[in-house]
C-alpha cells in the first residue's frame, strides 16, 4: 500500500482538478491561485515573526504555481525511505533521478591546466544541447576576493545557461539558486566600468533594477576565470535534445562479486596485487561496421539502480581486437598496454561515474573488448555501462562472466546490427593512429587517488598496468 500511496494521491488531485473544471471557465482556471490551506495537500503555513519558518514545508517552485516539483520531491523521499534522508545530496544524483540520463561530474581543481580543457569541454556540451550545473565553492574555502566581492550563494547549485567567446574574454552565463543575493562580482549586469555597447547587445545583457531583480531570479554572467576560482564542480548531464544530435544510446549492468564461480572482482595488477587475473573482470564485446564516435560512461549503482553511497576506486578500458580467431571467437583481456588500449576513464578512482578520458573516440570497423574493473580485488558492488555511438550499426554483447551462468544483461542491437552486419573479416583492418584526439596514450606509472575507506587512506597506491 505505501508503494501505491504516492500515485493514489497523485490520481485524486487530478479527479479533484478535472471536477473543478467543470465549473470553471478557462479564464476563472487561468486566474485562480493555488489554495495553500488545504492540509490534504499542503503543509499548514505558520505565521510567526520568523521569515524563516514561513511558508511550504516542501520542495516548490518560485512562485509557487506549479505541483510537480513537490509530488517529485515526495517521490524520492519514498524511494530513500524520508525526507531526511534527501535534505543533502550532489548535482549529479539529481540531474540523473529527474532525467535518468548518465551525468559526469568534472572537478574543476583536478582538472589539467582546466583554463583550457574545461572550456573546450564546456563549448562540446553546449553544441551538443547537454543540461549543464555548477556547484559553488564553500565559504571556508572562498578566497578574500571571491567572499567579499561575488556575493554567490556559498554552496549551493546554479544552472549553466550558455558559454560565449567573444575577442580574447570568455563569458559563462549562470542563473542563481531563488531566494538568493544577487551577483556582483566582475561583469555584473550593472557594471558599467567593463560592458561596452557592443558587448551587451552581443550577449543580450543589460542593466537590471532593483523590482526586477526581485520579481525574477535574471541570469547574470562571469567571467570564466572568475568562475573557475568561484565554482568547484560542473556537471554535464547526457540529456541530449534528439532533433540536435542523433545519438544511440545502449545500456547494460554488470557487478563485481566473489561468488564462487561468479567471481568477478580480480581488481587490476598492481603492487598490492601482484597475481591479478585480470581476465576475470566483467568484460563486453563492442562490434561497429562503420566508423562511429563512442562515449562510454561507467556508473557506480546500488540495487535499485541509483548511485552508490559506498564508492569503490574504478575505471573502464576499451580494448582493440588484435587476436584472429579461426572461429570468430573473442578473447578476454589478460593484459593492458599501450599496444592494445584505444581508450579508458583515466586513473582508478572512488567516483559515481566516470568517462572517457578525452570525452569521446573515434574507432574504426572492427571489434573491442571494453574491460570495467576496481583497483582492489575482492571489492564488490554493481555498475552500469552506458554506450553512446552516433551510428546505429553496433551490437554488444556480454563476453565475461557468460551470459548462460547467470541471468547477466546482453544487449544486442537486433534490428540495426544483425541486419546490417557484415563478416568480420570484410570489415576493414584497425589502422594506428597518432592523432591525440583519436588514441590515449597511457602512461607507464600513474597514481591512484585515495580511497574513502580509512584503511586504504593511511597508504599511497602507485599502479603498475603494464
Amino acid at each position: 500500500n505505501d508503494k501505491n500511496s504516492g500515485v493514489e494521491a497523485i490520481a485524486r488531485f487530478e479527479n479533484s482538478v478535472n471536477d473543478l473544471t467543470q465549473f470553471l471557465g478557462d479564464e476563472d482556471i487561468i486566474n485562480q491561485e493555488i489554495d495553500i490551506s488545504n492540509p490534504t495537500i499542503f503543509s499548514p503555513q505558520r505565521e510567526d515573526a520568523f521569515d524563516a519558518c514561513r511558508g511550504i514545508a516542501v520542495a516548490r517552485t518560485l512562485p509557487f504555481d506549479e505541483l510537480w516539483v513537490s509530488i517529485f520531491e515526495k517521490a524520492v523521499a519514498k524511494l530513500f525511505g524520508s525526507y531526511a534522508a534527501i535534505e543533502d545530496g550532489d548535482l549529479d544524483e539529481a540531474l540523473y533521478l529527474i532525467t535518468g540520463s548518465p551525468t559526469e561530474r568534472i572537478d574543476i581543481g583536478r582538472v589539467d591546466i582546466f583554463t583550457y580543457d574545461l572550456w573546450s569541454r564546456m563549448r562540446i556540451a553546449q553544441n551538443e544541447e547537454c543540461l549543464m550545473a555548477a556547484r559553488c565553492i564553500e565559504l571556508s574555502y572562498a578566497t578574500t576576493d571571491v567572499r567579499e566581492g561575488f556575493g554567490l550563494a556559498w554552496g549551493r547549485g546554479y544552472t549553466i545557461l550558455s558559454t560565449i567567446q567573444y575577442a580574447e574574454n570568455k563569458f559563462v552565463q549562470l542563473v542563481p539558486p531563488p531566494m538568493t543575493t544577487k551577483y556582483s562580482g566582475p561583469w555584473h549586469n550593472n557594471d558599467s566600468t567593463r560592458w561596452t555597447p557592443r558587448l551587451r547587445k552581443t550577449l543580450n545583457c543589460y542593466p537590471i533594477n532593483e523590482i526586477e531583480e526581485t520579481q525574477k531570479n535574471s541570469s547574470f554572467w562571469m567571467a570564466f576565470d572568475d568562475f573557475c576560482a568561484a565554482f568547484t564542480s560542473v556537471y554535464i548531464c547526457q540529456h541530449w535534445n534528439p532533433d540536435s544530435i542523433k545519438w544511440h544510446r545502449h545500456v547494460v549492468h554488470g557487478r563485481w562479486t566473489t561468488e564462487g564461480k561468479e567471481d568477478t572482482a580480480a581488481g587490476l595488477p598492481s603492487t598490492d596485487n601482484p597475481t591479478c587475473e585480470l581476465e576475470r573482470n566483467p568484460q563486453f564485446t563492442l562490434t561497429l561496421t562503420h566508423t562511429s564516435w563512442l562515449k562510454l560512461i561507467l556508473t557506480q549503482t546500488d540495487a535499485r539502480g541509483l548511485p552508490n553511497d559506498t564508492l569503490l576506486p574504478i575505471a573502464a578500458y576499451v580494448c582493440r581486437v588484435v587476436h584472429d580467431d579461426p572461429h570468430n571467437v573473442v578473447p578476454r583481456i589478460n593484459r593492458l598496454d599501450r599496444n592494445i588500449v584505444v581508450a579508458h576513464t583515466g586513473n582508478p578512482r572512488a567516483s559515481h561515474q566516470l568517462e572517457l578520458a578525452k570525452s569521446r573516440v573515434r574507432l574504426e570497423p572492427g571489434r573491442y573488448v571494453i574491460l570495467c574493473a576496481t583497483y582492489y580485488p575482492k571489492q564488490i558492488g554493481s555498475f552500469t555501462l552506458t554506450f553512446l555511438t552516433d551510428s546505429s550499426y553496433i551490437g554488444i554483447h556480454q563476453l565475461w562472466p557468460p551470459p548462460w551462468r547467470r541471468r547477466a544483461t546482453t544487449l544486442i542491437n537486433e534490428s540495426t546490427y544483425l541486419e546490417n552486419a557484415i563478416p568480420l573479416s570484410h570489415v576493414s583492418s584497425q589502422q594506428q593512429d597518432n592523432d591525440d584526439s583519436t588514441h590515449t596514450t597511457m602512461t607507464q606509472v600513474t597514481t591512484v587517488e585515495e580511497d574513502t575507506n580509512k584503511e586504504q587512506q593511511s597508504k599511497t597506491k602507485r599502479w603498475r598496468p603494464f
